[in-house]
């Protein structure tokens, strides 16, 4: 009975023993256990911390995705407008393009008009030119019936389209042939200085007297003045205001003798002039005015034109 109880309980110990070894192994594996699944928590909340930043990082992402497709869509919408507008310009750029166009034919078909009514202006002013009248007035000098030097006005007319007609037309003045023929010679030496012809113009001498008394004229003592007068309108040049000629005129351009030569100079003085040409023969001092001797029509055109 001693020897069975004895042996129960040894065997109780072993068992006590045994199962206390496994306690303590299992004691350890749960600690084990429980430190690997402590570890596994603190990862986890690692994890759900980083889980969280992630989360935040996609809603951020999200928003910003959200906010990328709402300008998206109004850029889309921009872009659409512009392009219906670029469409609306392209249209308006299309019909400006016809309209210039269609400008471009009108100009070219009012330059031709303007390039046609320019040549036929030109030919008008031709023929208005062919027409045109050319006046070169100044003042002769002369000796009336007592003796005294006077100043006639006088004017040359020159008329474009003419026959060659050489006309004198006169005021309380009496000519005769001697003027004729001085004025004749006048005409065929401007012209040949001028180099000009006068076969298709008429010119005309007009001589005025504004006295009541008759003047006779006679001679050629104005023929120097009178071709002056005539290449000066020929030529287009202007007079000297300043300048009285007087002296005859030859048909080789000489400018010849004339009589009272002081009587005139003295009229000229009276009359304001400030030179008197006379044939160079003739050049005589004066107290009162520059008295110039001219052999020629050179010699005249040079002191009486400028």
């Amino acid at each position: 009975m001693a020897i069975g109880l004895a042996a129960s309980i040894a065997v109780s110990l072993v068992a006590y023993a045994y199962s206390a070894q496994q306690i303590n192994l299992l004691t350890a594996e749960l600690a084990d256990k429980s430190r690997v699944l402590e570890e596994q928590r603190q990862q986890i909340d690692e994890k759900t911390v980083q889980l969280g930043l992630l989360n935040l990082q996609i809603e951020s992402l999200e928003n910003e995705i959200a906010a990328k497709t709402a300008e998206a869509q109004d850029l889309s919408q921009t872009v659409d407008a512009q392009r219906n507008e670029i469409q609306l310009l392209k249209a308006q750029a299309a019909s400006l393009q016809d309209d210039i166009h269609e400008l471009e034919q009108q100009i070219q078909a009012n330059e031709n008009e303007i390039a046609l009514l320019t040549g036929q202006m030109q030919e008008t002013q031709s023929q208005l030119e062919s027409f045109k009248r050319v006046k070169v007035g100044h003042y002769s000098l002369a000796v009336d019936q007592f003796g005294k030097g006077i100043v006639l006005p006088i004017e040359v007319e020159i008329i474009p389209s003419g026959e060659g007609i050489v006309s004198i037309d006169v005021k309380n003045v009496k000519y005769e042939t001697g003027f004729q023929d001085s004025v004749r010679t006048a005409v065929l030496v401007a012209s040949e200085y001028s180099d000009i012809s006068v076969s298709d113009k008429d010119i005309v001498i007009r001589v005025i007297n504004e006295d009541d008394e008759l003047i006779t004229i006679d001679g050629g003592s104005a023929g120097a003045l009178l071709t002056g007068m005539i290449a000066a309108g020929l030529m287009d040049r202007e007079i000297n205001p300043s300048v009285l000629i007087t002296g005859t005129i030859e048909s080789d351009g000489t400018v010849g003798h004339i009589g009272s030569v002081d009587k005139k100079a003295d009229a000229a003085t009276d009359f304001g002039a400030e030179t008197i040409l006379v044939p160079e023969d003739q050049e005589f001092n004066h107290s009162s005015i520059n008295v110039i001797g001219v052999s020629d029509i050179e010699d005249v055109m040079r002191y009486f034109t400028s």
